[in-house]
């Protein structure tokens, strides 16, 4: 029987593993919003095994969240 997911949803087992499953808060340290967009929010971020400085994008996963369609400019500190 094939399988009942559709290509390119979160139930697709390819797209799924491109996601988190653990908790953000727990593995990075320092999460402040720096931009956001019609389809979700970068954070700056520290990884707390690595103490490397990432940026995380919090996708929406229905889509776009606002009519809002910009970026907000960043600079560094």
């Amino acid at each position: 029987m094939p399988s009942t997911s559709r290509a390119g949803s979160l139930k697709d087992p390819d797209i799924s593993e491109l996601f988190f499953k653990e908790d953000p808060e727990k593995l990075f340290t320092d999460l402040r919003e720096i931009g956001h967009g019609s389809f979700g929010a970068v954070y700056f971020a520290r990884d707390v095994r690595t103490t490397e400085v990432v940026a995380i994008k919090k996708m929406s996963y229905s889509g776009k969240q606002s009519n809002e369609a910009s970026f907000t400019d960043c600079s560094p500190e």
